[in-house]
């Protein structure tokens, strides 16, 4: 057995405290130190282990003692064997990196391996503390939402084996260091038409599309189209202009992108969560709960949408109940926003998701240059698309699909006008229209109807042949996304411009086991506007159809 020579000298050299001279030393911190220096050998890798040791130490400053690492330092002096020294000042050393930076754990053999983060315990740790205040509940609501994102084994497997109150404490002192990905996090919030499906065909769009500068959507919603381009919009450090004409959109995705509102939205968001907490004393909500909840929030978002719609408790009440609602379906109205609860009981428990995603989102702002607008669409094309260096692309509202060639569209159409007209000849009284005059008016609109999901009040009578007359405006390279219509074959043809067809797995409503999910198709419009060029086909065929992944 190798045995060890302690070094009694009291004036050992420790080189590692220069620089840790500007903190008053606690009592707890220096029993620890003590019992360090009584490790001191001849051993001289042994000594520069301790020194480390002692360095890392000293950073930590511990205030409490940590008992974990009491019951090792407090063996040392009674450690005879030189190898079982070295091993026992390396575990120690590793614990305390861990308190500092927990990436650089070292976890015992005797740790049982877990490959995720028991978010269950996170909840149940956060709902038990909801009567502390505010602030401090908002401390540990964004500690524990960072640290239930991580995928870092090593950290894992420390949180797997801390007592709550150790977890808190770790948490609040480490998130800063805990890396994370999930991959709900892609969007902000939920929202009809999302591009997400759609990023590999926008980003080969856009890789091909060369001297661009400026990145331009008019329609920008939920931030689809942004998100799909943002690889080339970022490997390119292309200028961003993001349009919506709801207020409500923009101040909210305005407030995301600021350096201080991004934080005060978190907080909002960790009192309504609290509060939720406090009202229902659970944080498995049931429908019924969740649903009477959800719409006292909507309530106090109506009433806040009348008098400020930049406001920042507007901006976090309108993500949170996007996110728990159905689906993205959002209908603005004069009354009021309205967002259907979800029936999904496991969305209420996702409250940890909203760091992430308004995290994750203010570094995307920021990242490039990104400028938002609250404006038609047509203002926005005449300010930044008349340039050949900008890439416009469009997602507005969506028409429904219409199965007719562009001849038999044209001359659906002229019958109808040729019978409304008729009809308005007919008139006895003339300041007044017949029925038939405007059933026929009925029929040509339902030829260009929107569909069901329209976007309400910014929505709801949009003329979508006036936009696709409005693109001669754009100079640059664009693309444009809808339902297939005759309507847009007959533009793209006129321009010139080339038409791919998206196929898609529905993603509405649930199927049964064995039944056949429903697969949905997209036109994908790209190209420069020409209206000289000769005339270009654009009839679908099967083999035009592109699938989504």
């Amino acid at each position: 057995m190798a045995t060890l020579t302690k070094n009694t000298n009291e004036t050992t050299p420790i080189k590692i405290y220069k620089g840790a001279v500007n903190f008053v030393k606690n009592d707890y911190l220096k029993s620890l130190e003590k019992n360090l220096n009584s490790s001191f050998t001849d051993d001289t890798i042994v000594n520069k282990s301790i020194n480390s040791t002692l360095a890392t130490l000293s950073k930590l400053n511990p205030t409490k003692p940590i008992s974990e690492i009491d019951n090792l330092v407090a063996e040392l002096p009674n450690i005879t064997n030189i190898d079982e020294l070295k091993k026992t000042i390396a575990l120690i050393h590793s614990k305390f990196k861990n308190l500092l930076k927990p990436k650089e754990d070292v976890v015992r053999k005797e740790v049982k391996a877990t490959k995720t983060i028991d978010k269950e315990r996170l909840m149940l740790i956060l709902f038990t503390l909801k009567f502390l205040n505010q602030k401090k509940f908002f401390k540990i609501f964004y500690a524990l939402s960072i640290l239930s994102y991580t995928k870092d084994k090593n950290v894992i497997a420390r949180v797997h084996n801390l007592t709550d109150e150790e977890l808190v404490d770790y948490a609040l002192k480490n998130h800063k260091y805990i890396s994370f990905d999930n991959p709900h996090l892609t969007h902000l919030y939920p929202y009809g038409g999302g591009k997400q499906k759609f990023m590999k065909f926008l980003n080969e769009h856009l890789k091909t599309t060369l001297n661009i500068d400026t990145f331009v959507d008019p329609f920008m919603g939920g931030m689809g189209s942004f998100y799909s381009g943002f690889r080339q919009i970022h490997e390119r450090s292309l200028n961003v202009v993001l349009n919506d004409l709801n207020p409500m959109i923009f101040n909210l995705n305005k407030n995301v992108q600021s350096k201080t509102k991004h934080k005060k939205m978190m907080q909002h968001i960790s009192n309504i969560t609290r509060l939720m907490f406090r009202k229902y004393d659970t944080y498995e909500l049931s429908h019924e709960q969740y649903k009477e909840f959800h719409l006292r929030l909507l309530r106090l978002l109506n009433h806040i949408e009348k008098k400020d719609t930049k406001s920042v408790l507007g901006s976090s009440l309108l993500l949170f109940v996007l996110n728990n609602g159905f689906g993205g379906n959002y209908k603005p109205s004069k009354k009021g926003s309205y967002i259907s609860p979800s029936t999904d009981e496991d969305k209420y428990v996702r409250f940890f998701n909203f760091v992430g995603k308004i995290e994750h989102y203010h570094f995307l702002y920021n990242s490039v240059n990104v400028k938002f607008e609250n404006k038609d669409y047509k203002s926005i094309i005449k300010k930044y698309s008349t340039k050949s260096n900008t890439y416009t692309t469009f997602d507005p509202p969506y028409l429904n699909r219409l199965d007719m060639s562009i001849e038999e569209f044209e001359a659906e159409m002229s019958r109808l006008k040729k019978l409304e007209k008729q009809s308005k000849k007919k008139r006895k009284d003339k300041s007044k229209q017949t029925r038939e005059e405007i059933k026929y008016q009925k029929l040509q609109y339902k030829l260009l109807e929107s569909c069901v999901f329209n976007y309400g009040l910014f929505g709801d009578s949009f003329d979508h042949e006036q936009l696709l007359k409005d693109l001669p405006l754009v100079k640059g390279e664009l693309s444009y996304f809808n339902y297939p219509h005759p309507i847009i074959e007959k533009y793209a043809t006129q321009y010139n411009l080339h038409i791919d067809l998206l196929g898609r797995k529905s993603t509405n409503g649930k199927v049964e086991a064995g039944e056949k999910i429903e697969e949905k198709f997209e036109t994908f419009m790209t190209g420069k506007v020409n209206q000289s060029s000769q005339v270009n086909n654009n009839s679908y065929t099967p083999n035009d159809i592109k699938e989504v992944a």
